[in-house]
């Protein structure tokens, strides 16, 4: 069956709102918190208005900081402060300061038995669904999408007329001889013959059958003929701009050569283009893009120096070239040198190992010894689960993270090691506590979803039993650990100017 959307079922309007609701976020760039899970926990988002200073944070304004924050990070002030608008890029910084000093003064009170940070399970949760919900919610979006292609074609049809909207295989000489109003510029620019012959043995004839033209639908490759005249107008744009970068570029290399050369004349060079091109953002050679097309669309490519097509005589069968050898054969360099044993790796397996032996002698004798002396285990080991192969292994690869694949200093004595165990053991526990809430949570916006589209499930979701106890929080992270044995601890960005 084709991979072109039919029109199986009727238009839910519950799901259209729905995606009008996410293309209404995508365009403010903003998504409003989720509400606590009906499973319990969560945190209350609400952000009160707040004075610092002389400027004034309104909640709205808290808002979109913390989701600039979330989504470009902290040390992007110019993209922080566009997506605020009201803040300039100093008043974000301010503001930014200021939550680091509470920050860390909310952990020096942790660290003396006061509040302590955020853990995981107030984390909101990135829910998932099934694989039948999704079938169900892809039924609803063809609906949708059926309904606005319908629409879209009504459109071009006016606009165009019915046998010059679409411009295909059947139709493009035609309309080069007589094109209509609107058309004649970009014909008349374009090779549009090229144009659907790379779209068919090229941009849309992947091997992977849901990106081949051929199994998309029974239309051969097309383009519409508003989609022609935007493709000429940004051609016109970006021509603009590069012939006035390019008078720029050539007028100052003419001028500071005539002092040299009073003769020199106003003519403009290959090298003018180029370094315009390059000031501009625009690549000078199009090599790179062509050998990597296969790579990026995932062809199937065959040697066919011989003139002839291979691989479609069963006598003659032949397997497709690899995209390293496409590569080279279309003049690209190999970007990296693969193969060898890099010089360290021996030493490094090692001392892996050598930990890995000294973690099972603590696993089954309850302690590291080092010399004659019993190192003394940290406070962080209060109500930790009981550990079994699984979870001794994945705390054995993380400390080897630490001790053997890090450039911190870290001690590697026996009560260091056994404090750092402690730890990831208790961030473990928080990160399993996490995750069943996160199942409870994604179980109820199933349950919401089915409902949204007016369906029973083929199997009603299996409700996760309610988590446990929170485990009790940590005066003190891996991280924090880690970081007080670094050359340089503390916060890199209260150094900086």
């Amino acid at each position: 069956r084709p991979f072109k959307r039919h029109r199986s079922a009727p238009l839910n309007h519950a799901y259209l709102a729905l995606l009008n609701d996410d293309i209404r976020d995508a365009a403010a760039r903003y998504i409003p918190p989720p509400r606590p899970p009906q499973a319990g926990g969560g945190v209350d988002d609400t952000l009160a208005p707040s004075q610092l200073g002389m400027m004034v944070w309104s909640e709205a304004e808290k808002a979109l900081c913390f989701e600039a924050v979330a989504r470009l990070g902290v040390d992007d002030l110019p993209g922080i402060a566009g997506r605020v608008k009201t803040k300039g890029e100093i008043e974000v910084a301010a503001y930014l300061t200021a939550l680091r000093e509470a920050t860390a003064a909310a952990k020096e009170a942790g660290s003396k038995g006061g509040v302590v940070g955020l853990g995981m399970a107030e984390v909101p949760a990135a829910v998932e669904v099934s694989q039948a919900c999704c079938a169900a919610l892809e039924e609803a979006a063809d609906a949708v999408s059926v309904r606005q292609e319908g629409y879209e074609e009504g459109v071009e049809r006016r606009r165009w007329g019915g046998d010059h909207w679409l411009v295909g295989v059947g139709n493009w000489r035609e309309l080069e001889r007589d094109a209509p109003e609107g058309l004649e510029g970009s014909l008349e620019l374009f090779r549009v013959g090229t144009w659907l012959r790379l779209s068919e043995r090229v941009f849309m004839n992947s091997a992977v059958e849901e990106y081949n033209w051929a199994r998309v639908g029974a239309e051969e490759p097309a383009v519409r003929a508003t989609a022609l005249q935007d493709f000429h107008a940004l051609a016109v744009e970006v021509m603009r701009r590069l012939v006035a970068a390019t008078i720029f570029v050539g007028e100052a290399r003419i001028k500071a050569k005539r002092e040299l050369y009073p003769y020199t004349k106003n003519l403009a060079r290959k090298r003018d283009v180029e370094a315009a091109a390059l000031s501009l953002g625009l690549p000078t050679d199009s090599r790179r893009f062509w050998a990597k097309c296969a790579r990026r669309l995932r062809l199937d490519v065959y040697d066919d120096e011989n003139g002839e097509i291979p691989g479609w005589d069963a006598e003659d069968e032949q397997e497709p070239m690899s995209y390293e050898e496409v590569e080279g054969a279309l003049g690209l360099e190999p970007e990296g040198i693969g193969g060898g044993t890099p010089p360290d790796e021996e030493t490094e397996s090692s001392e892996e190992d050598q930990i890995d032996d000294e973690m099972a002698s603590e696993s089954d004798h309850g302690s590291i010894e080092l010399g004659a002396r019993t190192p003394h285990v940290s406070d962080c080991e209060e109500a930790l689960p009981k550990e079994d192969e699984a979870d001794k292994r994945a705390v054995t690869r993380e400390m080897n993270e630490v001790l053997v694949h890090s450039a911190l200093e870290y001690p590697k004595t026996g009560k260091s090691r056994a404090a750092l165990r402690n730890r990831i053991r208790a961030e473990k526990a928080h990160e399993a506590y996490a995750d069943k809430l996160d199942a409870r949570a994604s179980y109820y916006e199933e349950k919401r979803l089915w409902a949204m589209l007016g369906r029973q499930p083929p199997a009603e979701p299996v409700k996760p039993d309610a988590p446990e106890e929170s485990p009790r929080y940590t005066k003190r992270t891996v991280g924090d650990l880690i970081n007080s044995f670094a050359r340089t601890p503390g916060d890199w960005r209260s150094k900086l100017e």
